[in-house]
């Protein structure tokens, strides 16, 4: 078993931060991949919003629609299942709508660059 002295690995450590993460072409490369999945996450939060506001939509539509069936002389028990179901999509993805969360602002790779 072999021991170091806790000065030792302290020394290390920040000789390796210095040289190694701290080089400047390895921070560019960090940098680049981060801004890269960061506004691909974003992305994706947006899509994701923007398809639930689509789904709600089409969803008010349709429910609209069977609405007027029945006004219109449709039997009810011919449009009552599907209208219980899209009632109950229409509160399912109001709760999600209500809770998500906005996507956040995008990165762009040169102010990283101009801060490091």
């Amino acid at each position: 078993l072999k021991t170091i002295r806790s000065e030792d690995l302290e020394a290390r450590a920040l000789e390796t931060l210095r040289t190694r993460l701290m080089d400047p072409a390895l921070f560019k490369e960090f940098a680049e991949a981060f801004v890269e999945e960061w506004n691909r996450l974003q992305g994706n939060t947006d899509a994701e919003n923007r398809a639930r506001a689509a789904e709600r939509q089409r969803t008010e539509q349709q429910i609209e629609r069977l609405v007027d069936a029945l006004a219109n002389g449709t039997p009810a028990a011919v449009v009552n299942d599907r209208l219980l179901k899209l009632e109950e999509r229409r509160a399912v993805l109001a709760r999600e709508i209500s809770e998500a969360k906005a996507p956040a602002p995008r990165l762009f790779g040169e102010l990283l660059f101009i801060l490091s």
